[in-house]
């Protein structure tokens, strides 16, 4: 049995691939002087407590409700380097046959000196995806010369410094994918990576100061993947040449795009609880996806007339409505919640977020865009205003002598839940003559005034 430590990445029940970081070694009052080892499940649904057993805590979670306690000589899942993974995933010996995968043609070579044609073939691969295959360490006796990008995703990968050490040899590497991984980092770190420009890191758990370690040790940076993750803040220090950005499903509350690079031109936000987004003199991205933001149509028009000329926000009330309404607020965009906009559509969205203005039904617009419509379409007419005295009903119910008033326009629903209240009868059991209750009709489709409306 393998002396469990602090920080251990582990993989159990063999096949599934349920892996877990070791938080703690120790015993436990249920189990006696057997040791113990509390772990974090990647998977929350494995979870069991936050590291908390009869109100003495052991250790904690980076999510909550991930932990639980497994018997330190439970049997785990054996762990590879990336040569043994490399030998499992991209080799087929079979019938004396040799196959390997590469962007080229795949190649079929049969007979001698198989160990030497392994090592070609491997060593020519330019993509190398190796996930899932319990990788803890990236040892590896192949060259790798031609490879180009290295997907590492959900493996046991422990210590960021280590691994930033062991890609330092693979001079072509310009893309590196570790989704899935939970590693240690150190701050105090100086290794840097110049060659990587495309780094993905989803679902790492880092937080805002592991974040500022990752994008000091990768200063080239174009394309950066921090998404589902713990970051309550828009990063610092971002490299100058990123171009593009995602932080969604994270925590975050307050976007300073001024940070930015001024070479970011894709930034996906989606499903932050972002309260505050400073953008005053600041270059917005053209590629904004803000679907899942606290909506704010000040914002919206902010963007529209920004350099932004993709926006995504997916506002799911009235959304044929809110479609319009951001159409005409936002004349530089051309492409809104990825469908394009035609020029048909720019020109009804306009004219009827005119209306909607005058209305009442649609916050009035920032005054230049309010001026630029209207000297395109002219000054919409604003409808004659109506009193709510001018629009009430009056009726009866079953000969009372006493009347009853409901507004004309209100949906018949009102209607029955009025006569309920009024009368004390229970809204389930309430029958009206010649109204349907489900009806999606108005009160003025079957009363005038006077009428009476008889109960079943």
């Amino acid at each position: 049995m393998r002396t469990a430590y602090i920080g251990e990445r582990r993989s159990y029940f063999e096949g599934s691939g349920q892996r877990c970081t070791v938080k703690y070694v120790g015993t436990i009052p249920p189990w006696g002087s057997s040791i113990a080892l509390g772990v974090e499940w990647d998977d929350p649904s494995r979870g069991r407590n936050d590291g908390v057993l009869d109100g003495v805590s052991y250790f904690n979670c980076c999510v909550p409700g991930t932990g639980s306690f497994i018997k330190a000589d439970r049997e785990d899942e054996r762990k590879q380097t990336l040569h043994e993974a490399l030998s499992e995933t991209y080799l087929v010996l079979e019938d004396e046959t040799l196959t390997s995968f590469s962007k080229s043609k795949s190649a079929e070579m049969y007979g001698f000196d198989k160990t030497h044609a392994i090592q070609q073939k491997i060593d020519k691969l330019e993509t190398i995806s190796v996930m899932g295959c319990r990788i803890s360490s990236l040892d590896t006796t192949y060259n790798l010369d031609f490879m180009h990008s290295l997907e590492l995703n959900d493996n046991l990968l422990e210590d960021f410094g280590t691994i930033l050490k062991q890609i330092s040899r693979f001079s072509n590497l310009r893309v590196l994918t570790l989704n899935g991984n939970r590693m240690i980092y150190n701050n105090d770190s100086e290794e840097v990576n110049s060659g990587i420009r495309e780094l993905n890191m989803a679902n790492t758990m880092i937080n805002d100061e592991q974040v500022s370690c990752v994008i000091k040790a990768f200063p080239k940076l174009e394309v950066l993947n921090i998404a589902a993750n713990l970051l309550t803040r828009y990063p610092e220090n971002i490299p100058t040449s990123l171009r593009t950005l995602d932080l969604s499903n994270n925590k975050i509350h307050t976007v300073d795009l001024s940070k930015s690079s001024h070479a970011l031109s894709n930034l996906t936000l989606t499903d932050n609880p972002i309260q505050n987004f400073v953008h005053q003199e600041a270059k917005v991205p053209t590629h904004l996806d803000l679907r899942g933001l606290l909506f704010n149509w000040s914002l919206v028009s902010y963007l529209g007339e920004s350099s932004c000329t993709h926006l995504s926000l997916m506002h799911s009330e009235n959304a044929l409505e809110y479609r319009s309404y951001a159409i005409a607020r936002c004349p530089n965009v051309t492409v809104l919640d990825g469908t394009k906009i035609s020029a048909e559509e720019r020109r009804n969205a306009e004219i009827y977020t005119l209306q909607s203005v005058v209305q009442k039904k649609h916050p009035l617009l920032p005054q230049h865009i309010w001026n630029s419509l209207t000297s395109k379409y002219g000054a919409p007419v604003a409808p004659p205003s109506a009193s709510i005295r001018s629009r009430l009903i009056r009726f009866y119910v079953d000969n009372d002598s006493n009347p009853m008033r409901i507004v004309r326009d209100a949906p018949v629903y009102r209607l029955y839940m009025l006569i309920s209240r009024v009368k004390n009868i229970s809204l389930k059991s309430l029958r009206l003559k010649g109204i349907e209750k489900d009806d999606i009709a108005l009160v003025s489709d079957f009363i005038e005034e006077n009428d009476i409306v008889y109960t079943i």
